[in-house]
């Protein structure tokens, strides 16, 4: 975990760096009561962050092994910490006090 730190400190010297927890994404979406390493928990995570995203387009959970390696859990996990990641900040809520003590996750309106 000091590695971690260290490593984001750094990062953060020369690039935006944000701390995203996908866990906290799915509670925002209401869809953290089963958990993602069983199948009927991915498949509805998947399709709650798809109804926001647009992809996949219809969700699938084999469409989560085009974009990464390991796990399917895993592979939704990076999905969803890319899309925070990706949005812009007007897009994204900080739960905690931005810059350092925050994680972000998408800001949610009417889907």
């Amino acid at each position: 975990m000091l590695v971690g730190f260290a490593l984001f400190a750094r990062l953060r010297m020369e690039w935006e760096c944000l701390e995203v927890f996908p866990q906290a994404t799915v509670a925002l979406l209401g869809v953290g009561g089963t958990h993602k390493s069983r199948h009927e928990g991915l498949e509805a995570q998947l399709a709650a962050a798809a109804r926001w995203t647009g992809w996949p387009d219809p969700p699938s959970t084999g469409a989560l092994s085009t974009i990464g390696y390991g796990s399917r859990h895993d592979q939704l996990d990076a999905y969803l910490a890319a899309w925070v990641a990706s949005l812009d900040e007007s897009q994204r809520e900080a739960l905690g006090t931005p810059p350092t003590d925050v994680i972000w996750v998408p800001k949610l309106g009417v889907a």
